[in-house]
């Protein structure tokens, strides 16, 4: 009986090993398809982060482009006005310059035209006496 027993016990023994075997074989085979799917997922995810992260990237880029076309936009709107303000202020110094010189001949005119009615005047008087003494 006791051969049967240590027999019987061996067999068990066997069994249980084998059990053991099995469900370590069974856990690991659990273990690596739970870690693939893992890796999958965080691969998965990994590429969501980096299209994300592009298209971040891309906007960033488009605004700051577009903020720097503005910018020009700006510059060329100013340097544009800056010319308009110079060539109204060079008309105005030509305006206002011819002005002065129609003011000056004016003045000139004024006397050259004062000075033949004077002397109008002074030949209509010698005319007169000469007329006065004739008579």
């Amino acid at each position: 009986m006791l051969k049967n027993e240590h027999v019987s016990l061996k067999l068990e023994k066997k069994t249980v090993q084998d059990q053991h075997k099995q469900d370590i074989e069974s856990l690991n085979h659990k273990r690596e398809y739970f870690m693939n799917k893992i890796e999958q997922k965080h691969s998965k995810w990994f590429k969501r982060i980096q299209k994300v992260h592009a298209n971040i990237l891309l906007g960033i880029e488009m605004q700051k482009r577009e903020f720097e076309s503005n910018i020009d936009k700006k510059k060329k709107h100013e340097e544009i006005e800056k010319y308009f303000r110079d060539k109204e202020k060079a008309f105005d110094l030509k305006k206002r310059n011819e002005f002065q010189h129609i003011g000056s001949f004016k003045e000139k005119v004024e006397r050259s035209v004062n000075k033949l009615l004077l002397k109008r005047r002074k030949l209509l008087l010698r005319k007169l006496r000469s007329l006065w003494k004739n008579n």
